[in-house]
């Protein structure tokens, strides 16, 4: 197949090589050769097919480089392009650095307002959440109503008329200092961000921005609160002061002995509660309902005897139709437990009864709980006081059973505080560790 043509223009009197596609024939070039002479022309083209053509700022290109280029400029000339082929388009020329330009697309969810675009993102129902969903991954109600909360919070600091396609990693870390000047944990900060860049990540994947503003972006650290315990006179004071509420009572009980989580407690039925441990099947949210447990695994745990008797003695109490599946901490609704701010409010009141003072004297009610909450005492300390107890009996891998922590670095944060085989030996450390405490 013929390589090139040259042609003498009249007007000016010198030779132009018209270079051909070797492949397909197509002209892919037309240039002067700068001579008005023929043969010295016909050289001068015969080298460009030979060497490649001569380019103003770099080495001369293969004239194969020249034809793919000129093949995809009229693809593209004659192809019917959608927003996502330009995104997709402008993405492949920011990685070979071609441009350093960011792309805004004039339609299609890379235009929409960002904060918006990020709110709807979080959405239950939303495209994300369902892809998880779809996938078998977690995603609670709860969850994406707590995020929704943060990308509203995020859409008020962000520059006014800002593009989802326009966002860059500058936009990010001004956000970043921003929540910090308001004096917030940074853990807390990371979890707002974490809003933000979770969609972003999704948006880069699914090919509807044109590159990631989240790469190189670094979180937050620092000093973080602590979750304190309560010391073992305490909580031997705590189980003989007056409780104006026995689910309280009992949902403390549970939590202390078995390390389970306050939605873990709330979702128990009469079927888990067997003779000698507990079935943690459960969690319970008012969002989402009855669901998994955190890890999305059940779980043993030794009960004790005390602790089964308040439990059974609780359930027999339900003004609801006797079944296995009757919530043991009934609810005004057969389907639901009790609210869980009954059990943190009878635990409140509790506190300060051990401390001597009325709930209904203000002053001294809230000096009493601000201690308590300068310490990072809670009801979920209740978890770390078990594992904290457990860990100074046991191995590691055996409480992990107990608590349905996936990893023991998770254990050792908990159990971090100054104080058939594996479920016999639980049986046996929790015995010796809280008996005496609750010891009717």
């Amino acid at each position: 197949m013929r390589r090139f043509y040259v042609y003498k223009r009249s007007s000016s009197g010198f030779y132009y090589a018209e270079i051909l596609d070797p492949r397909t024939g197509t002209r892919i070039a037309f240039r002067s050769t700068g001579k008005r002479d023929r043969t010295a022309a016909v050289l001068i083209a015969n080298q460009w097919t030979e060497k490649g053509l001569p380019e103003k700022e770099s080495a001369p290109r293969p004239i194969e480089e020249v034809a793919d280029a000129g093949s995809i400029l009229r693809s593209m000339h004659s192809a019917q392009l959608s927003t996502q082929d330009a995104l997709r388009i402008v993405s492949e020329l920011r990685a070979r650095g071609l441009i350093a330009f960011d792309a805004r697309a004039q339609s299609g969810p890379a235009s929409e307002p960002f904060g918006a675009w990020l709110c709807a993102f979080w959405k239950y129902d939303g495209t994300y959440i369902r892809e998880r969903l779809a996938h078998g991954q977690r995603a609670t109600k709860r969850h994406c109503q707590d995020m929704e909360g943060r990308a509203h919070e995020i859409e008020a600091l962000l520059p006014a008329g800002l593009a989802l396609g326009e966002v860059k990693r500058s936009h990010l870390v001004d956000l970043g200092l921003t929540l910090k000047a308001k004096g917030l944990a940074p853990a807390t900060i990371n979890k707002d961000l974490s809003a933000a860049t979770t969609a972003l990540r999704w948006a880069a994947a699914n090919e509807i921005i044109p590159n990631d503003p989240t790469r190189g972006l670094r979180g937050f650290s620092g000093v973080r609160r602590v979750r304190g315990i309560l010391e073992p006179a305490e909580v031997k004071a705590l189980f003989s002061a007056t409780w104006t509420d026995e689910r309280s009572r009992v949902a403390c009980l549970v939590a202390m002995t078995t390390g389970a989580r306050l939605g873990e407690v709330l979702a128990l039925r009469r079927e888990d509660i067997g003779e000698d441990r507990l079935f943690i099947r459960h969690s319970y949210s008012i969002r989402d309902g009855l669901k998994t447990t955190k890890t999305g695994e059940a779980r043993e745990v030794p009960l004790l005897p005390p602790v089964r008797s308040a439990l059974l003695a609780l359930e027999a109490t339900s003004k609801h139709p006797a079944s296995s599946e009757r919530f043991v901490f009934a609810g005004n609704a057969p389907d639901s437990p009790l609210d869980a701010n009954r059990i943190l409010l009878g635990m409140r009141k509790a506190l300060v009864s051990m401390n001597g003072k009325e709930w209904d004297d203000e002053e001294a009610r809230k000096k009493v709980l601000a201690e308590y909450s300068a310490r990072g005492i809670d009801f979920h300390s209740w978890r770390h006081w078990y594992a904290t107890n457990m860990a100074d009996r046991l191995d590691a891998r055996t409480v992990q059973k107990a608590t349905g922590h996936k990893t023991e670095a998770m254990l050792e944060h908990y159990a971090d505080h100054e104080l058939e085989g594996d479920l016999a030996r639980l049986g046996v450390a929790a015995g010796e560790a809280f008996g005496r405490l609750i010891a009717s």
